[in-house]
C-alpha cells in the first residue's frame, strides 16, 4: 500500500532505514541466544589427596547456596584452568610463589591433627606417639608435602619399621597407620602429638571468575565453612 503524504505524515527515509535495521537486530538476536551468564558456570576446585573429603563436602554445603562447585583431586602446581585451589600451607605457598595462584588471595581455613589408626583384629596395642616410637610394629605413614611433620616426629624410628606412601588402600590395610583425620575412614585413634597441618584455600591465576572464586575462598573460611569442614576435625584457623 503507497504512503500517503499528508499534513501531519512525512515520509523519512532515515527513520525507515533505522526501522529496518532494528527489526534485523531483533531477528539476529532471536537466532542467537545469549550465551550463559558467569554465575550459571560451575567453580572448578583443585585440592590434594589429603584434603579431599573436607572440600568436598564444604563443596556441597556451597553447591546448597546456589552455586556448582567441581572438585578434582592433584598436585596444585599441575592445577589447569581451575578457580581455586585447597592445600597444605607450604603446598599453597609454592602455587603462589610459582604464579598459579593470586598472591593475596589466600586464607587459613582449618588446621587438621593426625591421629593414629590402627587394625582392631591386629595385636598392636599402641596409643600415643611414644608408644610407637618405644615400639617394635611398622608404621605406615601418610606421604607427600603434607607429611612433612609427621616424618619428623618418627625420624627418629629404624628406616626397617618406617614406610612412606599416599597409597589409601595401603594405608587401609596397615596394621598401625599415622594420617590426617581426614583420611582416617571409620572411627578415629587418638590424636597424636604431631603439629597439625594447616589447610589454605587460594584463588588460581588462571580462573576466569577471580570474584567467585573469591568469594568460595571467603565461604571456607566462615563458620558455615568451616562446619562443613569438621569432617576433617577442623579447629578452626587461627
Amino acid at each position: 500500500m503507497p504512503v500517503t503524504k499528508g499534513p501531519g505524515l512525512r515520509y523519512d527515509p532515515f527513520m525507515h532505514g533505522r526501522a529496518a535495521a532494528i527489526g534485523s537486530m531483533l531477528i539476529l538476536s532471536a537466532a542467537c541466544p545469549v550465551a550463559a551468564p558467569a554465575q550459571d558456570q560451575p567453580l572448578r576446585v583443585r585440592t590434594t589427596e589429603a584434603l579431599a573429603p573436607c572440600v568436598r563436602a564444604a563443596a556441597d554445603a556451597y553447591t546448597r547456596h546456589g552455586r556448582t562447585v567441581l572438585v578434582d583431586v592433584g598436585t596444585l602446581s599441575e592445577a589447569r584452568h581451575g578457580d581455586a585451589m585447597v592445600g597444605g600451607s607450604t603446598e599453597v605457598t609454592r602455587a603462589i610463589e610459582g604464579g598459579h595462584a593470586v598472591e593475596g588471595s589466600d586464607l587459613d581455613v582449618a588446621h587438621i591433627p593426625w591421629v593414629l589408626a590402627v587394625r582392631a583384629e591386629g595385636e598392636s596395642r599402641v596409643d600415643s606417639l611414644d608408644d610407637l616410637l618405644q615400639g617394635r610394629e611398622e608404621i605406615w605413614v601418610f606421604g607427600g608435602s603434607v607429611g612433612y611433620e609427621a616424618r619428623r616426629a618418627l625420624q627418629g624410628l629404624p628406616a626397617e619399621r618406617l614406610h612412606l606412601t599416599t597409597d589409601l588402600d595401603q594405608l587401609a590395610q596397615a596394621e598401625v597407620a599415622v594420617l590426617p583425620l581426614s583420611l582416617a575412614a571409620g572411627t578415629p585413634g587418638p590424636v597424636l602429638e604431631i603439629p597439625p597441618i594447616l589447610a589454605r584455600a587460594v584463588v588460581a591465576a588462571d580462573s576466569g571468575a577471580r570474584e567467585a572464586a573469591g568469594a568460595f575462598v571467603r565461604f571456607l573460611g566462615s563458620a558455615d565453612g568451616r562446619e562443613a569442614f569438621s569432617i576433617c576435625g577442623n579447629e578452626g584457623a587461627r
